[in-house]
């Protein structure tokens, strides 16, 4: 079992933050508005997390979240679970870019945590990169170190180049395969 927040900050202005999912029309943007010097939360609640998390992998999905303020904020997401909670710095604008790597950890593999089909709350844990486009007709190219999960048919051999066209809140997963 795990909850996610996105965890926002304002500096010596007050700001107002708009969270919404560009992609998915039907999902209603959320406002925050924090004081100067404050510090609030977007809670991804059980019936959030489907909208937002990423479970596939190798395929394309409107699951990309927007952050927008009227003022400078950081903003990080803070994940609560029993086996691997953890914070991520979200980028914004140093975000963006054309080439990108991801470090991973490459002494072990990923670890399933005893992981069964009828499991409750178990979350297997891959090393993986979610991508998301910020405008419509975003090409991206893919070379991946290692072999990677291509839907149910195989893999992305490593060192192979593969690109994916992806619109404005769209999302990709990479997941390595071991």
């Amino acid at each position: 079992n795990h909850t996610i927040h996105v965890v926002v900050s304002s500096m010596a202005s007050p700001a107002t933050v708009t969270l919404s999912i560009p992609a998915n029309p039907s999902f209603t943007p959320i406002t925050i508005n924090l004081s100067a010097n404050s510090t609030d939360y977007f809670d991804f609640n059980s019936l959030m997390l489907p909208l937002v998390e990423e479970n596939e992998w190798d395929q394309i999905t409107n699951k990309g979240i927007l952050i927008e303020s009227t003022d400078v904020i950081t903003a990080y997401l803070e994940v609560f679970s029993t086996y691997n909670s953890d914070i991520f710095a979200l980028k914004g604008k140093n975000g963006l870019g054309s080439d990108f790597y991801a470090p991973f950890e490459t002494t072990w593999g990923n670890h399933d945590f005893g992981c069964t089909s009828t499991s409750t709350g178990c979350v297997q844990a891959f090393s993986s990169v979610n991508i998301v486009a910020t405008e419509n007709n975003t090409t991206v190219w893919i070379t991946p170190s290692v072999d990677v999960y291509k839907n149910s048919t195989g893999v992305h051999a490593a060192g192979v180049p593969y690109s994916v066209i992806l619109n404005k809140g769209q999302t990709f997963t990479v997941r390595a395969a071991d």
